[in-house]
C-alpha cells in the first residue's frame, strides 16, 4: 500500500485502487481519444460531402452551358442558313429577272433584224424586178 498525505490526514491505497484509478484514467484518455478520432472522422466526411456536393454543382453548371451553347450554336446557324436561302432567293429572282429582261431585248433585236431583212429581201427583190424589166425595155427584139 502506498500512503497518501492530504490535509494532514494519511490515505492509505491498496495496489488495486491504484489499478482502477490508472485503467479510469487510461479509459477516460481513451474515450477522448476516441471521440477526437470520430470528431475528425465526422469533419472529414462533412468535407468530402461538401466537395462532391460542389463537384456535383461545377457539372451540373458545365452541362448546364453546354447545354446553352449548343442551342446558341444551333440557332446561330439556323439564322445562317435562313439568310442564305433568302440571298439565294434574292440572287435567282435577280437572275430570272434579267434573263427575262435579255431575253425581251433579245426577242425585240430578232424582230428588228428579221424586219431589216425582210425589208433588204423586198428591196432586193424589187430592184431585181426593176433591173428585169428595163432590162426588157432595153432589149430589143428582133420582129
Amino acid at each position: 500500500m502506498a500512503p497518501t498525505d492530504v490535509g494532514g490526514v494519511q490515505i492509505v491505497r491498496s495496489e488495486s485502487m491504484a489499478y482502477d484509478e490508472a485503467l479510469r484514467a487510461s479509459g477516460v484518455t481513451h474515450d477522448e481519444a476516441l471521440q477526437a478520432s470520430l470528431d475528425a472522422a465526422e469533419a472529414e466526411q462533412t468535407r468530402a460531402e461538401r466537395l462532391q456536393a460542389a463537384t456535383v454543382a461545377r457539372a451540373e453548371a458545365l452541362r448546364t452551358a453546354t447545354v446553352q451553347r449548343a442551342e446558341a450554336l444551333r440557332q446561330v446557324t439556323a439564322d445562317h442558313d435562313g439568310a442564305l436561302r433568302a440571298a439565294e432567293e434574292r440572287r435567282s429572282a435577280a437572275q430570272r429577272a434579267a434573263e427575262q429582261e435579255y431575253g425581251k431585248h433579245l426577242a425585240s433585236a430578232e424582230a428588228e433584224a428579221s424586219a431589216a431583212a425582210d425589208a433588204a429581201y423586198q428591196e432586193e427583190v424589187a430592184a431585181a424586178a426593176r433591173a428585169h424589166e428595163e432590162a426588157l425595155r432595153n432589149r430589143r427584139f428582133p420582129c
